[in-house]
Protein backbone atom coordinates (compact mmCIF):
# COMPACT_ATOMS: atom_id res chain seq x y z
CA UNK A 1 0.00 0.00 0.00
CA UNK A 2 3.08 2.56 1.25
CA UNK A 3 4.34 1.90 -2.09
CA UNK A 4 1.14 2.67 -4.66
CA UNK A 5 1.16 6.01 -2.38
CA UNK A 6 4.72 6.87 -2.93
CA UNK A 7 4.26 6.47 -6.83
CA UNK A 8 0.68 8.48 -6.66
CA UNK A 9 3.14 11.32 -4.74
CA UNK A 10 5.48 10.91 -7.45
CA UNK A 11 3.33 11.42 -10.08
CA UNK A 12 1.98 14.36 -8.44
CA UNK A 13 5.54 16.10 -8.09
CA UNK A 14 6.12 15.60 -11.67
CA UNK A 15 2.13 17.38 -12.95
CA UNK A 16 3.23 20.22 -10.43
CA UNK A 17 6.46 20.72 -12.28
CA UNK A 18 5.48 20.59 -15.83
CA UNK A 19 1.99 22.97 -15.04
CA UNK A 20 4.52 25.29 -13.61
CA UNK A 21 6.06 25.15 -17.32
CA UNK A 22 2.66 26.72 -18.88
CA UNK A 23 1.67 30.29 -17.48
CA UNK A 24 -1.46 31.45 -16.02
CA UNK A 25 -1.93 34.46 -19.06
CA UNK A 26 -0.07 35.91 -21.25
CA UNK A 27 0.61 39.34 -22.33
CA UNK A 28 -2.00 39.10 -25.21
CA UNK A 29 -4.57 37.71 -22.61
CA UNK A 30 -3.75 40.84 -20.33
CA UNK A 31 -4.48 43.15 -23.31
CA UNK A 32 -7.62 41.61 -24.14
CA UNK A 33 -8.74 41.94 -20.61
CA UNK A 34 -7.62 45.55 -19.88
CA UNK A 35 -9.68 46.42 -23.16
CA UNK A 36 -12.83 45.00 -21.87
CA UNK A 37 -12.64 45.74 -18.75
CA UNK A 38 -12.44 49.55 -20.27
CA UNK A 39 -15.21 48.88 -21.95
CA UNK A 40 -17.73 47.52 -19.04
CA UNK A 41 -17.03 43.89 -18.77
CA UNK A 42 -16.51 43.57 -14.92
CA UNK A 43 -16.32 39.42 -14.07
CA UNK A 44 -13.49 38.62 -16.19
CA UNK A 45 -9.68 38.65 -15.98
CA UNK A 46 -6.47 37.64 -17.91
CA UNK A 47 -6.54 34.28 -17.10
CA UNK A 48 -10.30 33.67 -17.96
CA UNK A 49 -9.13 35.26 -21.55
CA UNK A 50 -6.63 32.89 -21.56
CA UNK A 51 -8.42 29.92 -20.94
CA UNK A 52 -11.11 30.96 -23.77
CA UNK A 53 -8.06 31.57 -26.20
CA UNK A 54 -6.47 28.00 -25.31
CA UNK A 55 -10.49 26.73 -26.04
CA UNK A 56 -10.67 28.17 -29.57
CA UNK A 57 -7.32 27.28 -30.72
CA UNK A 58 -5.62 31.21 -30.74
CA UNK A 59 -2.80 30.06 -28.44
CA UNK A 60 -0.42 26.35 -28.28
CA UNK A 61 0.09 25.87 -24.76
CA UNK A 62 1.46 22.07 -25.24
CA UNK A 63 4.52 21.29 -23.72
CA UNK A 64 7.72 20.76 -26.37
CA UNK A 65 7.72 17.41 -25.95
CA UNK A 66 3.91 16.99 -26.38
CA UNK A 67 3.19 14.92 -28.69
CA UNK A 68 0.23 17.37 -30.13
CA UNK A 69 2.77 20.54 -29.92
CA UNK A 70 4.25 19.72 -33.69
CA UNK A 71 1.00 19.43 -34.80
CA UNK A 72 -0.90 22.31 -33.71
CA UNK A 73 2.48 24.74 -34.12
CA UNK A 74 2.79 24.07 -37.98
CA UNK A 75 -1.29 24.61 -37.93
CA UNK A 76 -2.94 21.78 -37.89
CA UNK A 77 -5.69 19.50 -36.41
CA UNK A 78 -5.25 15.60 -36.43
CA UNK A 79 -8.74 14.41 -37.54
CA UNK A 80 -10.55 12.35 -35.30
CA UNK A 81 -11.64 9.24 -36.52
CA UNK A 82 -14.60 7.01 -35.35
Amino acid sequence: MLESAQAGLSWITILRKRMKQIPPHTALSDAIAKELKQRGFRFLGSTIIYSHLQAVGAVNDHLVDCFRWKAIARGRRASRRS
